[in-house]
């Protein structure tokens, strides 16, 4: 008990100091090793790894099952209202569900932990697929500019 107690604690305190700050990094494009180096706060790297993991699960750039698959986001809009006497208030209501949108490439664990694959990349590149936390199944990755020059230079790889 009082194990999970002190986990739960280190994760709230480093949320609280850093977490922002590692979600921003991560939006611009730095990796997890240097969101690590950048942050003023220190924290480890594997807590960054997993924080980075989770947002880029959170903002849908990595999922767990395939895109046609994945559940989609529910947009919710508040309407204001009155009532008989002109007090307001406010209701919730559900508009359209958003899929996920855009072209995914699969992600199998044994190849983003390849060491000769990953060899095939520039630093930059590879400290970005070491920075996630890959499930030992295949997860599926936003074919940004950043995977598109990944995938490139592993298909050119295959045909030579």
């Amino acid at each position: 008990m009082e194990n999970y107690f002190q986990n739960a604690l280190q994760n709230f305190t480093l949320d609280a100091a850093c977490g922002g700050a590692i979600r921003h990094l991560a939006d611009k494009g730095y990796t997890a090793s240097q969101i690590a180096d950048a942050l003023t706060f220190p924290a480890p790297y594997e807590k960054v790894r997993r924080v980075v993991t989770d947002y880029l699960l959170e903002k849908k750039v990595l999922l767990r099952n395939p895109p046609e698959r994945e559940p989609g986001r529910i947009k919710a809009e508040y309407v204001r209202e009155y009532d008989s006497y002109g007090k307001p208030s406010f209701r919730k209501v559900e508009a359209e569900k958003k899929d996920v949108q855009g072209t995914y490439v699969p992600c199998e664990y044994a190849r983003m932990t390849d060491e000769k694959l990953l060899s095939l990349l520039n630093s930059r590149e590879q400290e970005y697929l070491r920075g996630i936390i890959w499930e030992k199944k295949t997860m599926y990755h936003l074919l940004d500019n950043r995977m598109k020059e990944i995938w490139r230079k592993w298909q050119e790889a295959e045909k030579s």
